[in-house]
């Protein structure tokens, strides 16, 4: 039986906030509980079901978070989550308001993106995908973001719910845009002592009702849905180290789950729905609240967690190693830093509490309150148990998301807070579409995306230090794309301090957001730009580099047709690799757009090609292609291309390779991000830069109308049912399920997915997702990786090479072997 210690306890649709979490990172690592590896939730707010939907009081639709998934999380705020499938008519807002905080969940939707409702149309429609039992109303999708506010500052919250017309359905609503008057029989779930205790006071100031929810249901189906559902929610500390662990669905019960609040609640959990309350304390996050008033003067919660953080309790704390000269207790396994008695060392000396450093009283104090937490939970996990003693076994993850950002209110009707502080205050986790572990992988419990481990110290002060000084001119890009106004300027300066803010936290604790990657730290950036309005911060870039690489294609496309089959797929590759060139996230690559146009620039790349390139299985890769000597090839059935940036890398790149197959008869798709990374090109985008490259090819014309890329073709494809729409092999374009510059192949869409299953060539393009993530990744079908190296570091550490070097690593499948 596990322990599963929750810092917060789990609403229907709100949590409470962590009050414990420092203590559980900083418990001392010869404490005899730490011995056993106890599981600890890493989100903080969640909303927990058991099914698809939850129980309403009302008429409205009920909450679903059917396919819901974590992009992130933090231990200074409480993630948000993306409800792909939610509908527009539900209850915006929850509360939890309990002895000590206020935690708020309120939903927000996502802004529609029609134009590419057709082409999504389009795939369902081909590949059997299905929304389930869908309801008749429009699914919107969007977010849920979590507050918290101190209990004794009811009215700070009320006035924040009050200003964003949280209560009214927010002030992004159609009704609060159109003046619409709304209902005023308001009815918001609650839960907590507070929902009782402040129901007139919420009724006289917002003129809404609460509606009670029960609070230990709803921490055990949270608490449920989170271990189930969420990759490396759950870890293991162990002599003071974290390691992220999966949990295995089919032996999670019956665990402890430990319920910090105010107080403490232990309840054995032996499956959904089934619980009893075991145990609990009264000394527990307000206990430490309390006395730390007393004791250090501090007048919020956050500012006491801070104090701890420079603390030293061995200037209060009586040690193992004060007892005994210095020395171990070895014979029963206690070390010299052991705590023998918590402010113990105060007993013995004349000082006064104005002697000691308030800092060292907090940490004390932390050490002391969470330690008997652990140790009351150790305690009934024994009796529960006996003398066996388990841990959770690392399992295959499910499909789920990357890392998330933080929330700021938006400037419209709100003040910009730039402190980091008060940005720790509001989460936000996005639920993406459903997303699900790529078929393709050669062995998906050996997968490991990424190829740097920022496990090593070098490794991630290199890369914080790249992030860092590529930061102004991100900010500089983003504002400019906002139009330069007021606003975008204070929103830029927002975000680079928040950015700023989170990279000092990683460096200081790594694993503070979960299991740390390349990958991940990239998609927080990118993430962050989001959660301050900056939704495509170099979409400016990206159309003017579009049209001036369609402005050439066709006299590309001429001069390749000049060629035989084995000059053109040569020059082929050959202009992938040069084209690849263009990558804003590059600091080498940036200077060189002051260097000349991008015609110039990709024409002197193409002219320094020169083989044999620093990773060379070109050959192998023609071979499979075109044959050897009188023996011809058979063609691939269907190729996935995982495009990379906008502009002459996907024009004059990708798109001729792309034609090269549909030419020879394999069926393409490509595959590009759901959401804008730097100048990445995204599935919006891609239609329209075929359908202009359709104007002068008619293998693409002719391909793009076969898969529905071209208007025309979507609406005749959805009248005709796809059925002998065209005798033409069809290029496709697929989303990828990620919005960073990477990709983790662990979680991707649920569209890519289906495309993928009758697929037998990977092509994998570009730093991002050829180098830095999936370099070592191996497939069930032939896969070739390319890529400029665009990092000297990178060129020297992985290939021995230098910068500018070109990859180009062609495997063979492992189930074609």
């Amino acid at each position: 039986m596990g322990v599963v210690l929750e810092a917060v306890g789990i609403r229907q649709a709100v949590g409470k906030g962590r009050l414990m979490a420092s203590e559980l990172n900083n418990s001392n690592p010869d404490h005899d509980y730490s011995k056993e590896k106890l599981k600890h939730s890493s989100k903080e707010e969640m909303v927990s079901t058991t099914t698809n939907s939850m129980h309403r009081s009302s008429s409205r639709p009920q909450l679903d978070v059917s396919r819901a998934a974590i992009q992130g999380d933090s231990e200074d705020t409480n993630p948000t989550i993306l409800l792909p499938n939610q509908s527009d008519d539900i209850s915006h807002l929850a509360l939890d308001i309990g002895g000590s905080l206020i935690k708020l969940v309120y939903f927000s939707r996502h802004e529609e993106q029609s134009p590419d409702d057709k082409r999504k149309r389009s795939m369902n429609k081909r590949f059997g995908l299905s929304n389930g039992n869908r309801r008749s109303y429009p699914i919107l999708g969007g977010r849920l973001h979590f507050v918290k506010f101190e209990t004794g500052k009811l009215n700070e919250c009320l006035d924040f719910i009050s200003s964003k017309q949280l209560h009214r359905g927010g002030i992004d609503s159609p009704s609060w845009r159109s003046g619409t008057q709304m209902d005023d029989n308001i009815v918001i779930k609650a839960t907590g002592g507070g929902a009782y205790k402040f129901a007139d006071v919420l009724k006289e100031r917002l003129g809404v009702s609460l509606d009670k929810e029960d609070e230990m249901s709803c921490l055990v189906a949270g608490a449920n849905f989170l271990l189930k559902a969420i990759r490396h929610e759950a870890f293991t500390h162990m002599d003071g180290q974290k390691e992220f662990v999966q949990i295995d669905h089919n032996d999670m019960f019956p665990y402890l789950l430990v319920n910090v609040g105010s107080g403490v609640s232990i309840i054995k959990v032996d499956g959904d729905g089934k619980y009893q309350r075991v145990s609990g304390t009264n000394v527990g996050g307000g206990t430490y609240w309390g006395l730390g008033r007393l004791l250090t003067k501090c007048m919020n919660f956050d500012e006491l967690l801070e104090l701890s953080q420079q603390g030293d309790n061995s200037n209060v704390d009586m040690l193992v190693g004060d007892i005994y000269g210095g020395l171990d207790y070895s014979k029963i396994g206690l070390s010299a830093s052991t705590i023998a008695s918590s402010f113990g060392k105060t007993i013995s000396e004349t000082k006064e509490l104005s002697d000691y450093r308030p800092e060292d009283i907090s940490l004390s104090l932390l050490r002391m309150i969470s330690y008997n937490i652990g140790q009351i939970s150790w305690l009934e996990k024994f009796v529960q148990k006996g003398t066996e003693i388990t841990a959770p076994v690392p399992m295959a993850p499910p499909g789920t998301t990357g890392m998330g950002g933080f929330e700021r209110p938006s400037s419209r009707g709100n003040t910009l807070r730039s402190d980091a502080s008060a940005a720790l205050n509001i989460g936000v986790l996005h639920l993406v579409p459903t997303l699900e572990e790529f078929p393709l992988l050669a062995d998906p419990k050996m997968y490991e995306p990424n190829t740097t481990d920022l496990l090593d110290h070098g490794e991630l002060e290199y890369w914080f230090t790249v992030l860092s000084e590529h930061l102004p001119d991100l900010v500089d890009k983003a504002v400019a794309s906002e139009g330069g106004t007021d606003d975008a300027k204070r929103r830029g300066d927002a975000f680079a301090h928040a950015f700023s803010a989170h990279l000092a936290r990683l460096m200081e604790e790594p694993a503070a957001y979960g299991k740390l990657g390349l990958a991940k730290l990239l998609e927080l950036r990118e993430e962050c730009l989001r959660e301050f309005q900056f939704m495509d911060a170099y979409i400016t870039i990206k159309q003017r580099e579009n049209e001036a690489s369609l402005a050439v294609l066709p006299d590309l496309l001429i001069e390749l047709d000049s060629m035989n089959e084995e000059d053109r797929l040569l020059a082929l590759i050959e202009g992938v690799l040069a084209a690849n060139i263009f990558d804003w996230g590059s600091r080498a690559c940036v200077d060189l757009y002051h260097k000349g146009t991008i015609i110039e620039i990709y024409r002197m790349s193409r002219k320094k090609m020169q083989r044999p390139w620093r990773v060379d299985d070109f050959d192998m890769f023609k071979e499979r292609m075109l044959g050897s000597g009188d023996k011809k090839s058979q063609p691939y059935k269907r190729a996935l291309f995982f495009v990379d940036n906008s502009g002459a890398d996907v024009v004059l790149g990708m798109l001729p390779l792309a034609r090269e197959l549909l030419r020879r008869g394999t069926e393409v798709v490509l595959v590009a991000n759901s959401l804008p990374a730097l100048n990445d090109v995204t599935v919006l985008e891609l239609p329209e830069i075929v359908a202009e490259a359709a104007k002068h090819c008619d293998i693409i014309r002719k391909a793009a109308e076969a898969g529905g890329l071209l208007m025309d073709a979507m609406v005749s494809i959805q009248e005709d049912g796809l059925k002998n729409h065209s005798t033409s092999v069809s290029l496709m374009v697929s989303e990828n399920g990620s919005g960073g510059p990477c990709i983790d192949l662990r979680q991707v869409s649920s569209e890519l997915a289906a495309v993928a299953k009758d697929a037998d060539l990977i092509i994998l393009e570009g730093m991002g997702r050829a180098i830095h993530t999936n370099l070592n990744a191996h497939f069930k079908c032939d896969a070739l990786k390319l890529a400029m190296v665009k990092n000297q570091r990178l060129a020297e550490k992985l290939f021995n090479g230098n910068i500018y070097d070109c990859i180009c690593r062609f495997e063979p499948g492992k189930e074609q072997l």
